[in-house]
């Protein structure tokens, strides 16, 4: 659903903005070394609750 798109986008634009953008794919310019702030990121990440995913309408799948 479009909250639960919003929401892992801000997740990538803050792991843009304080990891960097080497898995990014938007040509944004890379992050210098001493800007990056991993705990900036991976602290509030590992609190969010996680997403729920399981009444999401299915429109595809894939096995490993």
């Amino acid at each position: 659903n479009s909250d639960q798109l919003s929401e892992e986008e801000d997740w990538h634009e803050l792991f843009c903005r304080k990891v960097g953008t080497h898995f990014d794919f938007t040509e944004r310019p890379a992050l210098p070394r001493e800007q990056v702030d991993m705990d900036a990121f991976y602290e509030p990440y590992r609190q969010r609750k996680p997403p729920d995913y399981r009444t999401n309408f299915v429109i595809g799948w894939f096995q490993l």
